[in-house]
């Protein structure tokens, strides 16, 4: 690693480091009060965390495993939303017409129910999605 990226990887460290630490305490804590520290229902509300500590106690596995998924789900939507945006303004314009329309109605209703709820509103919105991710590969 060279000099002038040590301070970066350091910086991230300090960020993720305390958060392991807290996932592996409660690990240890979980098991001293006589549950297993495991996640045995996917349906708790066990975060990504909670599965990689009950994996493994190694700090750097987990700390490495947090931020490939992170970054890696960064980059991974922002390329996704990218070939959408692409895909309905080059290819499918009247499609973006369409949607740009139907976001416009339902969003500019009034802000009395939750963006999730109004975004169920949409129809068009899902099977664009299901269209675009057909036609544009988003992981190489």
């Amino acid at each position: 690693m060279s000099d002038k990226n040590n301070a970066n990887v350091k910086f991230l460290h300090e960020f993720v480091d305390p958060i392991v630490e807290r996932g592996l305490w409660n690990k240890r804590h979980t098991r001293s009060t006589g549950r297993t520290g495991e996640v045995d229902d996917p349906e708790e509300s066990a975060t990504l965390l909670d599965h990689l500590v009950s994996a493994t106690d190694d700090k750097t596995v987990i700390r490495d495993e947090l931020l490939n998924l992170l970054l890696a789900g960064r980059d991974t939507t922002a390329h996704a939303i990218t070939a959408i945006m692409y895909f309905l303004v080059t290819e499918e314009p009247q499609i973006m017409t369409t949607l740009r329309k139907e976001i416009l109605d339902v969003v500019s209703s009034g802000m009395t129910v939750s963006i999730f709820d109004q975004i169920k509103e949409m129809k068009s919105e899902s099977s664009r999605q299901r269209l675009v991710a057909a036609h544009h590969i988003t992981i190489p």
